[in-house]
This record gives structure tokens, sequence and C-alpha cells, in this order.
């Protein structure tokens, strides 16, 4: 809702700070040529922040059990021509648009960048792995704005 209000598109980091690990929304500095945030380099005091416990660990979505059966179940049918980008890539970082809905930021020479819904749809999915119990769970965002926390057991995914 942020993104709608303020007609920029904002981007979720993971970050270490001072030991700790923080998801974070890069919403400031905000800049009057419309850029906002580092690119996920700082955590401004005013950014949104989460911590995640040291127990878990983010995953690059090619290391994640059975992508094909969560797949299956996010678009209820595997032949959807949607796959999701990995939001633990800090270069496809979840990024969400002025719609409100998730987009992938385009550079737009020498403008800067632009992020919006219009063309392909994209979906984001992001995996942490526990490291004391190797459970795996999961974060997904459909092209709707549909957000879905996973679990992963007995080689499928069910959610949350």
């Amino acid at each position: 809702m942020r993104a709608v209000r303020d007609d920029r598109f904002y981007s979720v980091y993971l970050i270490a700070n001072n030991g700790l690990q923080q998801e974070f929304v890069d919403i400031y500095p905000q800049q009057v040529n419309g850029a906002s945030g580092s690119n996920g380099k700082t955590l401004d005091p005013q950014d949104p922040v989460v911590s995640v416990d040291s127990e878990i660990t983010e995953q690059p979505a090619s290391a994640a059990p059975n992508k094909f059966n969560l797949k299956q179940q996010i678009f209820a049918f595997s032949a959807s021509p949607v796959t999701p980008v990995d939001g633990s890539d800090p270069t496809t970082p979840v990024t969400f648009g002025p719609e409100g809905l998730p987009c992938k930021p385009k550079p737009v020479p020498p403008f800067g960048s632009v992020c919006n819904s219009q063309g392909a749809p994209v979906a984001y999915w992001v995996f942490f792995q526990d490291n004391v119990t190797q459970n795996w769970e999961a974060v997904t965002i459909t092209p709707a704005g549909r957000i879905q926390k996973w679990t992963h057991n007995n080689k499928t995914w069910g959610k949350l």
C-alpha cells in the first residue's frame, strides 16, 4: 500500500546489520527525481524492518526442494506460463509497484528505473531453511499480489 500511496516502487532486501539478519523495505532516502532507497545496501532508520532469527537462512530458489509441486499449488495448474522470480537474489528482490502489484524494475537510461505491472505478469518466491531442523518454508507472491506462506513436508508443499 505504501508504493501505491507514494506512487513509487519499493523492494524488500535481507541485510546483515551488526550481526543481525533483517528483512527491510528499502524506502528511504526518497529523492526528488522519484528514486528511492539504497538498492538494498543500507538500512535507513526510517525503513520498515523485521528481524530474522539467526537459526533461519534465506536460500536461493535453485537449492529449494520440489519447486514444481509448489508452482502447481500457487497457480493451480502446472502449465502456467509464469515462473516465479527468485526474490532472494539481490538483483531481483521482491518489488511492489505503484499499482500495488508485484513488478520487476527495469532500467530506463538516463532517467533511472521504472517498475509497473504492464507487460508480462510477475510472481516471486523466497525460500528459507532452518539451520537446526533443516525444515524448509517459502513465501510466495502471485501476479495479483496475493502473499502466501508455505512449509515443506514429505516432499510436498502445504499452506501455513
